[in-house]
């Protein structure tokens, strides 16, 4: 498993299949009342989470008010502390304690370089980011 194949993304690119802003993407699918989670891991260094708070904060779509007056909330499972989350009954912006986003965690954790796990939520958080999108998917409080 590599989790960046340079030659890949090079040939992505090159056929003009590069990243592309979903914003507007994002905003038509709120304003057609499909529901949805973004999460960002806190040790990311690419899509940092605040980075990812203030762009779901900044969506133009007819309940960003809404939105934007829920509160940032610790969630936690049996009494540990997961990450933060905002939330109202169509949109979640949520983090991961601990988690990061195809960084190795020898890059984070001098002390753990020989540790070659890859550092991306699901990878890195397993059972916190299935808590995290089980809860979502079954349309419960994340908080």
């Amino acid at each position: 498993y590599t989790p960046v194949a340079l030659d890949v993304s090079a040939a992505f690119h090159a056929s003009g299949d590069a990243y592309k802003d979903s914003t507007d993407y994002v905003a038509a699918l709120l304003e057609r009342n499909v529901r949805v989670l973004v999460y960002s891991g806190e040790h990311d260094l690419l899509c940092n989470w605040p980075s990812g708070d203030a762009w779901t904060r900044n969506l133009n779509w007819t309940r960003k008010a809404e939105f934007n007056a829920a509160p940032l909330l610790e969630w936690s499972v049996d009494g540990e502390t997961l990450g933060l989350v905002r939330e109202t009954d169509k949109f979640t912006f949520a983090t991961l304690r601990g988690a990061g986003h195809m960084v190795r965690r020898s890059f984070i954790s001098a002390s753990n370089a020989s540790d070659t796990e890859n550092d991306q939520a699901p990878h890195n958080k397993p059972k916190e980011t299935l808590e995290l999108i089980s809860r979502w998917l079954a349309k419960v409080p994340i908080n």
